[in-house]
């Protein structure tokens, strides 16, 4: 089934961007024109040769004179198929508005009268595949399965140079408190890694800088310095990643870096990367502070010792 015109609307999240890729690459080989509805921070991960879609940033949806406004850009685009990646219910009164035929997205937030292809959210599925089910919903064929994001040669260059010779990362906090790995864990952590010959770099944002207090200092300190371009190239760089569940660790993996990610009450099943080589740790009843600094460093060292 092909299309004139279709329309993919994401969270704005990095994790869910990088999960969602394989759907928007799956519908942009079906169509000869596709928008992406998102934050700008998405069209710096969903960046690929030969891919030419329109990356749009819909504003704040909560904003009923904003909504009617993209409602009416979008009617003019005459648009054929919306997926919906993002499950919120004014992401479907959006597209509702803007007359779209074909409406694809899970059921929930009560909007399914919203929609023509209403699709379960099951808790237990993979979210990567999750998002593929809107598009065997209208029977289309996914051509990739697999989140993976692309690198330039130029950027592996900058990230390389970025990096001063460390080849293992880590991630030091997260969004949210009970995603990040207790500090204590992760300066015993950072000393066994020394200890197996490896220099580190810190990866995150400028609210981490606090933590690197309590840390030993990294061999490179990437905390707060880099783009999210600059930062995947880095990542592209490493043999491991090592950090709780965040957008970053998706960001590695799906550049094809070796990754251990220890998981709270975030369900492994659902947002981790259990393929080899990578490394899944889940804390003890959801628990990220109960996470025990033995588990964790038996996975990293099983992907260092793989990679030597």
């Amino acid at each position: 089934m092909r299309f004139e015109r279709t329309l993919v609307v994401l969270k704005n999240y990095l994790g869910d961007t990088v999960m969602a890729s394989p759907l928007v690459r799956t519908v942009a080989a079906e169509s000869n024109v596709m928008s992406v509805l998102g934050s700008p921070v998405t069209e710096q991960i969903i960046r690929f040769p030969n891919f030419n879609a329109g990356f749009h940033d819909p504003g704040n949806l909560a904003n009923v004179a904003n909504l009617f406004r993209q409602a009416k850009a979008l009617r003019s685009k005459k648009v054929e198929a919306a997926f919906l990646v993002n499950r919120s219910f004014r992401s479907a009164l959006l597209v509702r508005l803007a007359g779209i035929p074909t409406r694809v997205g899970h059921s929930t937030e009560g909007r399914a009268m919203l929609l023509t292809h209403r699709v379960p959210y099951d808790d237990d599925t993979n979210e990567a595949q999750s998002y593929l089910d809107l598009a065997r919903a209208i029977g289309l064929d996914p051509e990739f399965a697999v989140p993976e994001l692309w690198v330039s040669d130029a950027e592996l260059a900058t990230g390389a140079k970025l990096l001063q010779g460390a080849t293992v990362g880590i991630q030091p906090g997260a969004r949210h408190e009970y995603k990040q790995i207790p500090v204590g864990l992760q300066r015993e952590l950072i000393l066994r890694i020394r200890e197996l010959g490896f220099r580190i770099a810190c990866f995150g944002g400028n609210e981490e800088r606090r933590l690197l207090e309590h840390l030993p200092a990294p061999d490179t300190n990437l905390v707060g310095t880099t783009t999210i371009r600059e930062t995947i190239g880095a990542l592209a760089n490493l043999k491991l990643m090592v950090g709780g569940d965040t957008g970053v660790m998706h960001l590695a993996a799906a550049v094809g870096t070796p990754t251990v990610t220890a998981f709270g009450p975030t369900p492994a099943k659902k947002w981790g990367w259990f393929e080899s080589p990578h490394q899944v740790v889940q804390a003890p009843d959801g628990d990220i502070s109960k996470l025990e600094s033995g588990v964790l460093t038996a996975a990293v060292e099983r992907v260092l010792c793989a990679s030597s």
